[in-house]
C-alpha cells in the first residue's frame, strides 16, 4: 500500500500534540493557478503545473513536470510521481500513488490506496487498494488491509 498507517498517525500525533503547521514547498519554476485551493504540506516540483479549480488536500506531492487539469481534486497524501499527467475533473482519494509518467484521462476517479503503474494511461476508474499497469491500464493486485 503507498500509504503508511505510520506517517498519517505520527503526522496527526504532531499535529494534535504540538499544534504544528506544515509549509508548502512550490518550486520557482512551477505554475500553480491563483485559482487553486491548496492544503499544508504540499509539495509541487519543478516545471509542474497546476490548473484552475484544483483542489490539492494536505500532504500532496507533485513531483516535478506534472500536470494537473482544471478542477481535479487531490484528496490526503496523494503522491503524483514525476512526468505524470492527470487531466480535468478527476478525483484521486487518500493514499494513491501515481507512477513515474502515467496518464489518467478526465471525468476518472482512483480510489483510495491505489497504486497506477509508471508508464500506465488509465481510462476507466480505479478501485481502492488496487494496482493497475500497462496501456491502457488493466487491473493486476488488490492490496490487503
Amino acid at each position: 500500500m503507498p500509504i503508511t498507517r505510520q506517517k498519517s498517525a505520527l503526522i496527526e500525533m504532531l499535529v494534535h500534540k504540538y499544534h504544528l503547521t506544515f509549509a508548502n514547498l512550490v518550486h520557482p519554476t512551477a505554475y500553480v493557478s491563483p485559482y487553486a485551493t491548496i492544503g499544508q504540506g504540499i509539495f509541487v516540483g519543478a516545471n509542474s503545473v497546476i490548473g484552475p479549480g484544483a483542489v490539492l488536500h494536505d500532504h500532496v506531492s507533485v513531483g516535478r513536470g506534472v500536470t494537473v487539469g482544471h478542477d481535479t481534486v487531490l484528496h490526503k497524501y496523494v503522491r503524483l510521481s514525476p512526468g505524470s499527467n492527470i487531466a480535468g475533473h478527476v478525483a484521486i482519494y487518500d493514499g494513491a500513488l501515481i507512477g513515474l509518467g502515467a496518464g489518467i484521462i478526465e471525468e476518472l476517479i482512483i480510489g483510495r490506496g491505489a497504486v497506477v503503474a509508471a508508464g500506465a494511461v488509465v481510462i476507466r476508474d480505479v478501485l481502492e487498494k488496487t494496482l493497475v499497469a500497462g496501456v491502457p491500464a488493466v487491473f493486476k493486485k488488490t492490496y490487503e488491509g
